[in-house]
């Protein structure tokens, strides 16, 4: 009777947590809105390798990663074939449960595509998933070789990537704003003259000041 009745509690939570990842999936569609600004590392959405976007915290990994999502969605691709997870949701710490109800999840909320065929999976910030290097490793052999995932610690460094991953992983680095791209975010053209020198000079010291 105690082995039913915790049987019994297992399946609830996972229930639970099930429809958690549904209502992460359906918020995150709904409330999905393309960054205002390009960067000049761009992600190939249909290169079929694990690519792990990695970079120190508010480089913009997250917004490159919602940029890749809103090429497919202009190039027509639909919702029912991109999984886009942001494993920082609160709702997700501290519980204990399996990453394949995400997959659950999704195919139960897409129902047209039962074995996930073609579908993008797009994890931010990873290592906040349990086991996360044996759940993507399952899914590029058994479901689909389109993934994308963003991470922040030293198991999604670009030097760790090629190992957790088995050779699977392609590390894409993103650093800080240049100063280039930092001239583009503010709207002023490299210039030499003299008129447009000083606004850039201006802008390289505040650059220098507040970092990019």
């Amino acid at each position: 009777m105690q082995k039913y009745s915790l049987k019994k509690s297992i399946l609830f939570i996972f229930a639970l947590m099930k429809k958690v990842f549904t209502e992460i999936l359906l918020s995150q569609k709904e409330r999905f809105e393309k960054p205002s600004r390009n960067r000049s590392v761009v992600i190939d959405t249909e290169r079929a390798k694990v690519q792990t976007i990695v970079g120190p915290r508010r480089a913009g990994k997250s917004s490159i990663l919602k940029l890749a999502i809103a090429g497919l969605l202009e190039k027509g691709t639909d919702w029912s074939h991109i999984c886009y997870v942001s494993l920082e949701d609160e709702r997700l710490r501290g519980e204990n449960f399996e990453p394949d109800l995400i997959l659950q999840a999704f195919a139960e909320l897409y129902p047209g595509n039962p074995l996930l065929k073609d579908v993008y999976f797009m994890f931010d910030e990873v290592q906040y998933l349990p086991r996360w290097e044996f759940f993507v490793n399952r899914i590029y052999e058994q479901v689909s070789r389109k993934v994308i995932i963003t991470g922040s610690n030293s198991r999604t460094l670009h030097t760790e990537v090629a190992g957790v991953l088995r050779g699977r992983g392609l590390p894409v680095e993103l650093l800080p704003l240049s100063f280039a791209e930092y001239l583009q975010w503010k709207g002023l053209p490299f210039a030499g003259a003299e008129a447009g020198k000083s606004m850039v000079m201006a802008a390289f010291q505040q650059y220098l000041r507040n970092g990019g």
